[in-house]
């Protein structure tokens, strides 16, 4: 698997399409952090050596700790909510 084609399947699933963007141009003032993160995190963390199966799976694992963090945060808010 190619980096192209993993930013590919991210970009496909995101509502607006700015991975690729992000992807082209990471400096770029797209207007969409969160898919400039995904963009930069699916790049940084990119080993051509690895079989496909395993740039998936790191990239599942990427993207599930970045849910695990935001909902840390969402809760904290909620909590202070309260």
């Amino acid at each position: 698997m190619t980096l192209a084609e993993l930013i590919q399947i991210a970009d496909d699933a995101y509502d607006d399409g700015l991975v690729q963007e992000y992807f082209e141009d990471r400096d770029g003032q797209h207007g969409d952090t969160l898919a400039k993160f995904i963009a930069m995190e699916l790049e940084d963390t990119f080993d051509p050596d690895l079989p496909t199966e395993k740039q998936i799976a790191e990239a599942i694992r990427l993207m599930t700790s970045a849910i695990r963090q935001l909902q840390d945060v969402v809760s904290a808010f909620e909590e202070a909510a309260c």
